[in-house]
């Protein structure tokens, strides 16, 4: 190896014509290292290596704990007719699944996004899909969701979902 001031020079680099006598082995050596080194920052810094669930994904599988007796349970389609009128509003909508199929103005604010149909209406949900349906398959079961109006910046409402469950309200 040759070593030009502070800079390592190897084969890597520059042409072996110009740096002789290069060890391979140590310089993929040293970037299996650094490889190493970077995995290993991500693994730490990430959430994968916690057993405590964080928020987030507590509100995803839906097993959060709410105090539902405070939700008023609104047609949809008065929120479709004045959705400035309810958001921040805790809601409860009871009707059928529509999974990704809905066929109403999606707001997009995740890809996992879903929808909730009764019989005035439907209305895209976020957050806190239930574990045992599937957007594509479970089409048509019964739900009920207790969540929260929201309006995206285009002003296209949906539900930001607390706590959903299969099957009519208990």
């Amino acid at each position: 190896m040759k070593f030009l001031g502070k800079i390592r020079l190897t084969g890597m680099l520059f042409p072996r014509k110009l740096v002789k006598n290069v060890d391979r082995r140590k310089d993929k050596q040293f970037l299996a290292s650094g490889l190493a080194l970077i995995i290993l920052i991500l693994f730490l810094t990430s959430d994968a290596r916690t057993e405590n669930k964080p928020f987030t994904q507590l509100k995803e599988t839906g097993s959060r704990e709410v105090e539902t007796s405070s939700y008023q349970k609104i047609p949809i389609n008065l929120i479709w007719e004045n959705p400035t009128k309810f958001v921040g509003q805790k809601i409860l909508v009871e009707g059928t699944y529509l999974g990704w199929k809905g066929k109403v103005e999606n707001p997009l604010i995740t890809r996992s996004d879903w929808a909730i149909q009764d019989a005035t209406g439907a209305i895209y949900a976020t957050g806190a899909p239930v574990k045992k349906l599937n957007p594509m398959r479970d089409i048509g079961q019964p739900l009920s969701v207790w969540g929260i109006v929201r309006v995206n910046p285009k002003g296209v409402p949906y539900i930001a979902v607390e706590k959903a469950m299969v099957g009519p309200k208990k």
